[in-house]
């Protein structure tokens, strides 16, 4: 049997032992709140990356949108700068045709007129031959 200072030794032992123990409970529980903070706030974080990434692709979609937009009105405008320059071309050659038109018409007016005039000039000259014949 054991005497009482043995006694009292091993419960000294015995109580150290649940001191150490407990220690070691204590702080296995705050490695474990400490995780369980750590691992609560890795899943907000992952969260809001997630919410970003979201917003992200919400933005590069309208991005694309726009851009897509702003493509087919560039082509618009190309095709329909085309077709003004077309109208264009077409117009001043009109122009030239009939700055040529113009042309001719004058030189044929002023052949008219020209030959208008020397007829006036001889029917004026035969007539007054008429009148000298009649006057004689």
């Amino acid at each position: 049997m054991a005497t009482e200072p043995e006694i009292k030794q091993l419960e000294k032992v015995y109580a150290r032992e649940a001191q150490f123990e407990q220690q070691a409970i204590d702080r296995a529980v705050k490695e474990v709140n400490r995780a369980q903070k750590a691992h609560a706030k890795a899943v907000k974080e992952v969260e809001k990356a997630e919410r970003n990434a979201h917003k992200s692709a919400q933005q590069t979609q309208k991005a694309s949108k726009f851009l897509e937009k702003q493509k087919d009105k560039y082509e618009k405008v190309v095709k329909h700068g085309g077709h003004v320059e077309g109208k264009l071309k077409k117009k001043q050659e009109e122009e030239v045709r009939s700055t040529q038109e113009i042309k001719q018409m004058h030189t044929a007016l002023d052949e008219l007129l020209s030959t208008n005039y020397l007829n006036a000039k001889d029917r004026t000259g035969r007539l007054q031959g008429v009148h000298a014949a009649d006057g004689k």
